[in-house]
């Protein structure tokens, strides 16, 4: 352990034993920034912090296998401490839980039973999904705020002959930030289909001289001049739209995210073990996400009205359209006390009420003499059809309009 102390190339932060050899120990590259933030006296913990553009927790705790209810309540209120903390965090260490059903949070001792609350409450995940120890148990455990970071897991399934321990040397990555995000995403646009000149773009298309393409041998060659084309037509006759890069609404909080999350995790829990208590817990849940979303909307909007009312009345609009999504035609339709629910009944009361409001006008057209025009030499005797032209005025209509004359 001095060895490893003196190691000029790392920043090392240890928790020794105070009674006889043992403890924990975290070693930090020296070309990262970090910084102790605890070092608890009555259980073997520390918690490290790595002071990036995003700062992050790392937690390394021991659970011996037989410590004393004093050690395990002292620990469970260490992991609770460090779990409330707003950065991500990840907690990893030996928690002798081999008894836990991680995909239940289920368990059949108190401490394990209180790990898997604390996981549940402060909406932590455990990542290790397979045996760390000879004897086939999951002992070594990652706790973490942030599952999506952690990657590329690998557990190796001989003990580790460096220090001959009968626990299995477990690897992985974080996937994080190095550098400062900007505020503003940049935006994605899609193509869009609707408002497509398809008659452009056929025409186009068809003036493309393909003979080439045809007379190769190479597939790759000719997917490529046909995926080209395609693409070159789309970009010249497809307009794009600008598309919103989160579905999520603008009061959408982390604390309604972790409601969220608790309600999933008591739904497997529901589903696996069937209980009246676990279904009060699930129901409460749900209650309780219901009144987190009113609350958070209700702030977003007084924060709406208070910042930008007095200035700027274009966010609220705009804050309006988006959350009242209607169509511009009703679900349902009154008129002179006929009810229309259906688009045929509806498009009916429509032309009833268009019709009755219609200006009508006595203007009366002059009649046109019924006589030959003198200067008309030739005369329409036949039409000839062929049908390249039938051809070329069906493709040329415009199939997003109504039907009528004027298509």
């Amino acid at each position: 352990m001095q060895q490893v102390k003196s190691y000029p190339s790392f920043s090392i932060y240890r928790n020794d034993r105070k009674t006889r050899g043992g403890g924990i120990l975290i070693a930090i590259k020296q070309t990262i920034p970090s910084r102790i933030i605890s070092i608890p006296d009555e259980v073997e913990a520390l918690t490290v912090q790595l002071m990036l553009y995003e700062p992050i927790n790392l937690c390394l705790i021991y659970n011996p296998p037989n410590c004393s209810e004093v050690y395990k309540q002292d620990l469970l209120s260490y992991l609770e401490t460090t779990m409330q903390s707003l950065v991500k965090t990840y907690i990893l260490g030996d928690f002798n839980s081999p008894d836990i059903d991680w995909a239940t949070l289920s368990s059949n001792c108190n401490f394990s039973s209180s790990l898997c609350d604390l996981s549940f409450q402060y909406d932590f995940s455990q990542v290790i999904d397979s045996p760390t120890h000879i004897h086939g148990n999951t002992l070594d455990l990652i706790f973490t705020n942030s599952p999506d970071s952690v990657t590329d897991i690998v557990i190796s399934n001989d003990p580790n002959p460096v220090t001959k321990s009968d626990h299995y040397l477990i690897s992985f990555k974080l996937q994080l930030s190095t550098t400062q995000h900007s505020i503003t995403s940049k935006p994605i646009y899609i193509f869009d289909y609707n408002k497509g000149d398809y008659n452009g773009l056929t025409n186009f298309l068809c003036n493309i001289d393909f003979s080439n393409c045809f007379q190769s041998n190479n597939v790759e060659f000719i997917w490529s001049y046909i995926k080209s084309s395609l693409c070159d037509a789309m970009a010249k006759f497809i307009p794009k739209i600008k598309l919103n890069s989160t579905h999520q609404p603008k009061y959408f909080t982390p604390a309604i995210r972790h409601q969220i999350n608790c309600i999933r995790s008591l739904k497997r829990r529901l589903r696996r073990s069937p209980s009246s208590s676990i279904r009060n817990r699930f129901h409460t849940a749900e209650q309780s996400l219901s009144d987190e979303i009113h609350k958070a909307r209700s702030e977003f909007e007084r924060k709406l009205i208070n910042n930008f009312a007095p200035n700027n009345n274009s966010m609220i609009y705009k804050y309006i359209r988006s959350v009242k999504k209607s169509s511009s035609i009703p679900s349902s339709v009154l008129y002179n006390g006929a009810p229309a629910t259906d688009s045929a009944d509806k498009a009916s009361l429509f032309n009833e009420y268009f019709f009755s409001v219609f200006t009508s006008s006595d203007f009366v057209l002059p009649p046109y003499p019924d006589k030959i025009d003198p200067y008309v030499r030739c005369h329409l005797v036949s039409i000839q059809i062929s049908e390249q032209e039938v051809y070329e005025a069906l493709v040329s209509l415009h199939t997003d309009k109504a039907t009528g004359i004027d298509v």
